[in-house]
């Protein structure tokens, strides 16, 4: 690239975002694309500024979650899945004795 200093090529792929009156900006269609970013990521703050990371969409959050639940559980959800959450809660709290948020 002609014309530009050494120093100024790490930057080379950055875009300039306007940000709006309540604070939310619009990531550019190439980098969502290219990052994988769809419906949600995380900003998260480190001493050069902000970074914004994908996160995975909520159906593979959940199957990620999912995949660490115990044989026990899956067979408790499935036992409950008509009930309603306060319900759910009471037979938890039944079974385990333990009283949670």
């Amino acid at each position: 690239m002609v014309g530009r200093k050494k120093e100024d090529m790490a930057f080379a792929n950055t875009a300039t975002m306007t940000i709006t009156s309540v604070g939310q900006m619009t990531i550019p269609k190439k980098m969502r694309e290219k990052y994988g970013i769809k419906d949600v990521a995380t900003l998260v703050e480190t001493p050069q500024g902000i970074l914004i990371q994908r996160l995975l969409p909520l159906d593979e959050r959940m199957e990620v979650i999912r995949s660490k639940w115990s044989p026990a559980v899956h067979k408790k959800i499935k036992a409950n899945a008509g009930k309603t959450a306060a319900q759910f809660r009471k037979e938890i709290i039944k079974d385990t004795g333990e009283i949670s948020a």
